[in-house]
């Protein structure tokens, strides 16, 4: 039932964490904050992401740029924030060891939402109604482990459904798109 007796694994690839609001608007305002706090890198994998993220940064007045993940050779600066997962663990892992070798000793974090499409198709609604009954306020991030192993569970789920799929690159310009491109409900 438990794990309690098994020795814990290590996590795979370069250390990260994990911040998790309940909604997509309650992520953009830590976007911002932490915009306006210093020096930032701002990552997104998808384009529909990036221009969220780039809309709230300019409305607030931030200077910083939003870049995709696949498109390298931007000097990194300050704290690095990564505005979503990739569905796919490979794809963050790739991106977590470029981050490892072109900034050393920063550790990036992830910032997500309980409403994102991938966290939707996986419960994000029942953690969500659960945060909610416990007094969670909508602008304070949850950074539990349990809440990354959730995480990293539903991304292992996508990719054992893909199989030798997921590999395979896409140009769908959002997260949504990608799940109704490779996994259709």
């Amino acid at each position: 039932m438990f794990d309690w007796f098994r020795a814990r694994r290590a996590p795979a690839g370069p250390p990260f964490v994990d911040r998790v609001w309940v909604s997509l608007a309650a992520r953009d305002r830590a976007l911002v904050r932490a915009a306006l706090e210093g020096p930032v890198t701002v990552i997104a994998f998808f384009g529909a992401t990036r221009d969220r993220a780039q809309a709230a940064l300019a409305a607030a007045g931030s200077g910083v740029q939003v870049t995709l993940a696949d498109r390298p050779g931007r000097r990194l600066e300050g704290a690095i924030v990564v505005v979503e997962h990739h569905p796919l663990p490979g794809v963050n892992l790739a991106l977590l060891e470029r981050l490892a070798s072109e900034a050393p000793g920063v550790v990036p974090v992830f910032y997500s939402a309980l409403d994102e499409p991938l966290m939707l198709r996986f419960g994000g609604q029942n953690v969500a109604q659960m945060m909610a009954r416990m007094g969670l306020v909508d602008d304070e991030p949850i950074e539990h482990p349990m809440v990354g192993k959730a995480l990293t569970s539903a991304r292992e789920k996508v990719a054992a459904r893909l199989g030798a799929v997921a590999a395979a690159a896409t140009s769908a310009r959002s997260m949504e798109e990608w799940l109704e491109l490779y996994l259709p409900a």
